[in-house]
């Protein structure tokens, strides 16, 4: 029962960053238009690397968290480190 209220906890936080800062992301997009195709290459570079970024930190706490949920439980906390 706890892994499932703290599970939601997790989703439901997580849901929320999301959905605060994509409006954000996009008027800092609009922001980044340019006629230099020098600038056009180094603002794709920035978003590709701030995505990448953004899909580490997001596995990063997933892992943790199931890590943490996993309370000594062996075969769990495997599954933690593995990933799968």
């Amino acid at each position: 029962m706890r892994r499932g209220v703290a599970s939601r906890l997790v989703w439901t936080g997580g849901c929320t960053v999301a959905a605060l800062t994509v409006p954000g992301i996009a008027e800092a997009m609009t922001a980044l238009a340019s006629a230099s195709l020098d600038q056009v290459i180094t603002n794709l570079r920035n978003v590709v690397v701030g995505l990448l970024v953004g899909l580490a930190t997001q596995f990063f706490t997933i892992g943790g968290v199931r890590y943490i949920l996993a309370g000594g439980d062996r075969p769990f906390w495997w599954r933690s480190c593995s990933g799968s």
